[in-house]
């Protein structure tokens, strides 16, 4: 049980510093390294943070539907890695602002490469709302976590409905 109580513990750390790396990048100006490094922990530290989640409940209910929603989860987050690491490559890679005469090729060519990145953006959205309406249901019978459950798998139907009814652009487009 001491296992469980440390890989919980370690699993919400690393829950809290995924949402911290996102903020950083989000709304601070950073070196193109310290970006891409705090991009990448974004989803690393993400699945670790499902992982913790996923033994906790195990060891309260063990059941198909928890691993499956790890997996949807871990596939969601190397999605959202691919995607950040394109949004990135191609916003340092092309940078229109000292193209000169070739500003408008430029910005045609980046705005055509960001419909690669927004389509692995709502894959993304709808992996990771799948885990989030399988975790609905692998957590009903845990008292401690059914309410966390059902806003989870209201949050994620929603954010499924939304990227189907707005493909080929990520709701907030």
């Amino acid at each position: 049980m001491h296992s469980k109580t440390n890989v919980t513990v370690a699993g919400g750390i690393c829950g809290l510093l995924s949402v911290a790396s996102y903020l950083v990048i989000a709304f601070l100006d950073l070196s193109n390294s310290l970006t891409f490094l705090l991009a990448m922990l974004f989803p690393i530290f993400g699945i670790i943070f499902i992982y913790s989640l996923k033994e906790y409940i195990a060891a309260v209910n063990n059941s198909h539907i928890n691993a499956l929603s790890f997996t949807f989860g871990s596939l969601g987050f190397t999605l959202c890695a691919i995607l950040l690491s394109a949004q990135l490559a191609v916003q340092i890679g092309i940078d229109v602002k000292t193209a000169g005469a070739d500003a408008a090729m430029l910005k045609t060519i980046k705005e055509s490469v960001r419909m690669v990145d927004m389509g692995i953006d709502v894959a993304w959205d709808m992996f990771i709302s799948t885990y989030m309406i399988l975790f609905l249901f692998a957590t009903v019978k845990i008292p401690s976590l059914k309410w966390w459950g059902i806003v989870s798998g209201v949050l994620g139907l929603l954010l499924m409905v939304f990227n189907v009814l707005t493909f080929p652009n990520p709701p907030a487009d």
